[in-house]
């Protein structure tokens, strides 16, 4: 770094580390657990090329299906081999990788603006990379462990951008190849930490066009044509090889005209949040728009058509300012329902990319102000409000249950808070809670699978086993593709001393899905209560095969019969 650099770095540095300083001690929440806690493929590094795998992302993560983010489970891998089960190291590296992604962003608008930047702190870059560092729109990605996706895309989406730029302004042969291949790379990288950077080649296009002289533009634009041929590639990879994880159901539901009013309200809904951080829920919910007429769709569009006009304007006289308008709107069409993004349509963690653009006009209207303490107060108050409103808020996620409380209070109508506490509860023993917090998910939306599910493996806790069937014949007839809910029914039975029922069942769920483990481990304990050995065995096998964790006192039952004549002949004699 330049010695002129040195303070606003160390500042950012500083601010960034106290404002999240207070999330080292809130645990593995919500997500966290089956993602992190739960989950044996980042517990041992040999099994990091597994998660690059399509199979991994089809049948094993515990997330949404069709999601492929290897690049982010790879870092949780490491953070593994460091700290296990401890969830200060993975706060840690939240707030480090926030950190970077704050400097980075400093030294982008600098590069953008520069020779412009005017002397002092009050200045556009070190403005927006402070109001980045410290908007509570950011605390879901930060303070949320699982979230981690937004913060690693974003800082080799800002490496990317930053090396393009290097490349159209080097000088020097070598190093431009060196900037532009070093682009090309963090690209995909970017892409495999969340798919959101599949904007960027759209930002270095619209970066050509703002800040590339006009006799340098075809060169630039050509050397961007490698970034739309990776955006194919990994589209191609996506909705070929991974599974949709969009419902045809949900689509159906909502209708052509009622989707695209939707990402109108979308858009205006998100550039509230950005605008006005305040009442931030982990449950915002979003009612489907009927007509453009309704005061919020409405309010969107104008707002949306209203922000393009202004921008479009400005092309001439503010190619910055139109750069910056189009860096919101490009990143956040993504995530803004164009696709419904079920069961969550509106989720703060998505705002994190976009929220550069939101810091930077901010920056941009205190710095123009005419009198520069004015300028200070007003810059003085933003940070305030900023840091005690993220303080605040980091103070929510230290406690699971009264997290889902409050959600539930602040949402009452979503069922997926109900259903979060519920699991909260359940989780700590509190099974009757549990129950009546699954219960009123469904009151809000009978439909609602995961629900009906998790309410059928509270009522096996208290032994109550006509209700837990009931529970999860329920989410089968909901969802006939809820594996999930067949093996739980499958165990059911098996608990019921309905084996030929659970054999049945767990065959159906191999089926589905040939590579799930946990259904193997589960016939093999079948066939061997039916005296089947042979089959108990070749199923064991199975299980272990595909990584399931089997019983070692079961493995010790099966070691007799491992012998095929030796199973013969114990089955001949009737033991």
């Amino acid at each position: 770094m330049k010695n002129k650099h040195a303070i606003p770095i160390i500042l950012l540095i500083v601010i960034s580390a106290v404002i999240f300083s207070n999330t080292f001690k809130n645990p593995f929440m919500w997500d966290d657990r089956d993602l992190i806690v739960e989950n044996k493929y980042i517990e041992d590094l040999e099994y990091i090329p597994f998660l690059f795998s399509t199979q991994y992302w089809n049948h094993y993560y515990p997330g949404l299906k069709g999601q492929y983010r290897p690049v982010t489970l790879m870092t949780f891998a490491l953070d593994y081999f460091f700290w296990e089960d401890n969830a200060f190291g993975y706060h840690l590296t939240n707030l480090l990788l926030h950190i970077l992604n704050v400097v980075l962003i400093y030294f982008f608008i600098f590069k953008l603006l520069e020779p412009n930047v005017r002397k002092g702190l009050i200045n556009i870059p070190f403005l927006s990379a402070v109001f980045f560092a410290t908007h509570p729109i950011h605390i879901e990605s930060v303070t949320w462990i699982k979230n981690r996706f937004d913060l690693v895309s974003l800082l080799f989406f800002l490496l990317s951008v930053l090396l393009f730029m290097r490349y159209t302004s080097e000088e020097r042969k070598r190093f431009r190849m060196l900037s532009y291949c070093g682009s090309l790379l963090f690209f995909p990288i970017a892409l495999l930490s969340k798919e959101m950077a599949i904007t960027l080649p759209f930002i270095l296009f619209f970066y050509i066009l703002s800040f590339i002289p006009k006799d340098k533009q075809k060169k630039a634009k050509i050397a961007i044509l490698p970034f739309f041929g990776l955006m194919i590639v990994y589209l191609v990879i996506k909705f070929g090889d991974l599974i949709n994880i969009v419902s045809a159901v949900y689509i159906s539901e909502i209708g052509l005209y009622s989707n695209i009013l939707m990402v109108f309200k979308t858009l205006g809904y998100y550039l509230k949040l950005l605008i006005f951080p305040v009442g931030l829920n982990a449950e915002h919910v979003m009612r489907i728009p009927k007509s453009i007429f309704e005061p919020r769709v409405f309010f969107a569009l104008t707002l949306v058509v209203s922000t393009s006009i202004i921008a479009i304007k400005k092309f001439k006289s503010s190619k910055f300012f139109f750069f910056i308008v189009l860096w919101i709107f490009l990143t956040i069409l993504p995530v803004s329902n164009i696709i419904f993004l079920y069961p969550r349509p509106i989720a703060e963690q998505r705002l994190y990319i976009p929220s550069v653009g939101l810091c930077v006009i901010l920056a941009i209207c205190i710095r123009n102000l005419g009198l520069k303490k004015i300028a200070v107060l007003l810059a003085l108050t933003v940070f305030i409000f900023y840091s005690s409103s993220t303080i605040k808020r980091n103070f929510d996620w230290r406690n699971p249950i009264a997290f889902w409380q409050k959600t539930a209070e602040a949402s009452y109508n979503s069922p997926r808070a109900y259903n979060n506490l519920g699991v909260e509860y359940y989780d700590i023993g509190r099974v009757k809670k549990a129950i009546a917090s699954y219960k009123k998910a469904i009151e809000i939306y009978p439909k609602y699978v995961l629900a009906h599910n998790n309410l059928g493996v509270a009522y096996q806790a208290i032994e109550k086993n006509e209700e837990a069937i009931a529970s999860f014949k329920k989410a089968i007839e909901l969802n006939p593709e809820y594996i999930d809910a067949y093996n739980n029914l499958a165990n059911m039975y098996m608990i019921s001393g309905k084996k030929e029922r659970a054999i049945s069942v767990y065959n159906k769920v191999i089926e589905m899905n040939p590579d799930y483990a946990g259904a193997y481990n589960n016939l093999a304990v079948a066939y061997y209560y039916q005296k089947e050995y042979s089959l108990a065995v070749e199923y064991c096998d199975k299980a272990i095969e595909l990584r399931a964790e089997v019983n070692p006192k079961f493995l010790a039952l099966l070691e007799p019969y491992r012998n095929s004549n030796h199973v013969v002949n114990r089955e001949i004699n009737g033991k």
